[in-house]
């Protein structure tokens, strides 16, 4: 069942804004993760150096595959903000059309 939304352009845009503002957070965190990574390669040796490793390039795998998404969901919410935008033109011209009044 398809849900129809009420809200203007900008409420749509000023979410995306926010929204995209908490993503590129985490990509700073992201950096943050992958420096901590290079850091534990040389203290941690042998089985429980590689166990680390590995957990680090798995938590990062999936981190940046959340952050694709998160970055594909901002790229949807901005293209909606603007179909609303032109919804609401097309909608005022149409209005103005059908109010012509010639007295």
């Amino acid at each position: 069942m398809a849900m129809g939304y009420n809200g203007s352009q900008g409420e749509l845009q000023g979410f995306a804004d926010k929204f995209f503002t908490h993503v590129e957070t985490m990509g700073a965190h992201m950096t943050v993760l992958r420096d901590l990574q290079v850091q534990f390669q040389a203290p941690l040796t042998g089985a429980t150096g590689k166990a680390t490793q590995d957990e680090f390039t798995r938590a990062i795998e999936k981190g940046t595959r959340l952050q694709n998404f998160l970055n594909e969901a901002v790229d949807a919410l901005k293209t909606s903000g603007a179909r609303v935008g032109n919804q609401d033109i097309d909608g005022s011209v149409a209005v103005g059309k059908s109010t012509n009044f010639n007295f």
